[in-house]
């Protein structure tokens, strides 16, 4: 079954490709291309997880990738996505340096708090050492690592500009010699905002960052031409990054205080991240069904964050239960503890449950197709739209991960907080009142 697994989402993926222009950054190819890798990835490792992947469970992904694409395929048929070229604007916002500089100070302020938070919670002096000790007591202890309000919203505040520094930063690139400065400061504030995610104990923030980096240079250098109309240097740059990401991944782990080299080698590693939810996924849907839990409630797992607004915010009292997945393993093989986004779809609506990846494909596109209108191609302002998608991308790549894509959009305080931040920092960057100093 694995073998047809495999087959088939390149088959959809070589649709996607052809059907929608060579768009590799619209959702259907994002989702589709995730559960590409992991299929793939989990073929390669069938024989040591014992993966015999049931018809149940090979229908159930199946079901999914194709009821996403054929979503999406419908959705541009009734509503055209715009195409619009990119027209550098040679005179666009120039922004004040010291605003800039005031953020990245900002950020490193802020980061080190955390730092120290973190180091003083698991008393240690050691950052990696500390990060696993609370990465551990949140599993398995009865402690639980929180921080202060002071310093928890503007950590927030500063990985929601990493979006905005990204999207300017690859715009910026393409101005002339007079915006250097701008460049410089826009890069910093990035690499902060990358650096600064990582205190967060895991890789997926990162690896978000550097998805929505994919898409805005595929984006900004590629709306008149197609993908064979890459450069070189554009083709080896991507190739390099990819390749430098994978790599490094486990090494990304050690620095973070993960010991998983200790018991497996780097490309296991790899491979657990993303591979090991198929094998999750089987295990899950072939085992003794779970419990229901709030019965009462439509799609309870599914729609959990946005219950959770009511209870938290509204004071309503409804009784929600959170469900825990214990880690699993295969022999001496550790298979981690996420399930795809199918585990919490499966819980709602069983075999149905392409139901609900439609309807997160139905959000992506929306969501996408003002993306691609946006004006910040043309004037290089950026926008909510552009926000959102980039907001957002990600979680729909790490469907075969996580349930991240709905969750987040789900949310609606978190949805909020974000959008709020963003209208902050833009406010922030784009207001010509002048910030200078004098000795």
């Amino acid at each position: 079954m694995m073998e047809y697994l495999v087959v088939l989402h390149i088959l959809l993926l070589f649709a996607i490709y052809r059907l929608f222009h060579r768009d590799l950054s619209s959702p259907s190819f994002l989702f589709i291309s995730g559960f590409t890798i992991a299929s793939y990835v989990a073929y390669c490792y069938r024989q040591e997880w014992d993966l015999g992947l049931h018809a149940n469970t090979f229908f159930l992904i199946v079901s999914g990738s194709i009821t996403f694409f054929i979503i999406e395929y419908i959705y541009r048929k009734k509503h055209t996505i715009l195409q619009s070229n990119v027209i550098i604007n040679q005179n666009a916002f120039l922004f004040s340096s010291y605003k800039l500089i005031a953020f990245a100070v900002f950020q490193m302020i802020i980061y080190y708090l955390h730092y120290k938070q973190q180091v003083s919670f698991a008393n240690t002096s050691v950052w990696a050492n500390a990060i696993s000790e609370i990465d551990q007591d949140n599993k398995y202890g009865d402690k639980s690592f929180t921080l202060p309000w002071y310093i928890n919203v503007p950590h927030a505040f500063c990985q929601v500009s990493g979006y905005v520094w990204i999207c300017l930063f690859v715009y910026y690139l393409k101005l002339p010699k007079k915006y250097n400065r701008n460049k410089l400061l826009l890069g910093i504030n990035m690499l902060l905002s990358m650096g600064g995610s990582l205190l967060s104990g895991g890789r997926m923030p990162l690896f978000g960052f550097l998805i929505l980096l994919g898409i805005m240079f595929f984006t900004l250098n590629n709306r008149r031409r197609s993908v064979k109309g890459w450069s070189l240097k554009q083709q080896l740059i991507i190739i390099f990054i990819s390749l430098l990401f994978i790599f490094s991944f486990s090494h990304i782990g050690t620095i973070i205080g993960r010991h998983e080299t200790d018991t497996m080698d780097a490309k296991y590693v790899l491979a657990v991240y993303c591979g090991a939810q198929i094998k999750n996924l089987d295990i899950y849907v072939n085992s003794k069904e779970p419990a229901s839990l709030n019965e009462y409630l439509p799609c309870p797992n599914s729609f959990l964050s946005f219950y959770e607004f009511f209870n938290t915010r509204l004071g309503v009292n409804i009784p929600i239960k959170e469900q825990s997945y214990d880690f699993i393993y295969n022999g001496k093989y550790f298979l981690g503890n996420v399930y795809t986004c199918y585990r919490i779809f499966y819980n709602d609506v069983k075999e149905f449950s392409f139901l609900l990846v439609g309807f997160s494909s139905l959000l992506g596109c929306i969501l996408y197709r003002r993306f691609k209108g946006s004006a910040f191609f043309q004037t290089g302002r950026i926008d909510l739209n552009v926000f959102l998608y980039s907001f957002f991308c990600m979680g729909i790549f790490l469907s075969f991960f996580s349930e991240l894509f709905l969750k987040r959009l789900l949310s609606v305080e978190y949805f909020m907080r974000s959008v709020i931040y963003f209208y902050i920092i833009t406010y922030i960057l784009y207001n010509k009142k002048k910030i200078s100093f004098s000795l």
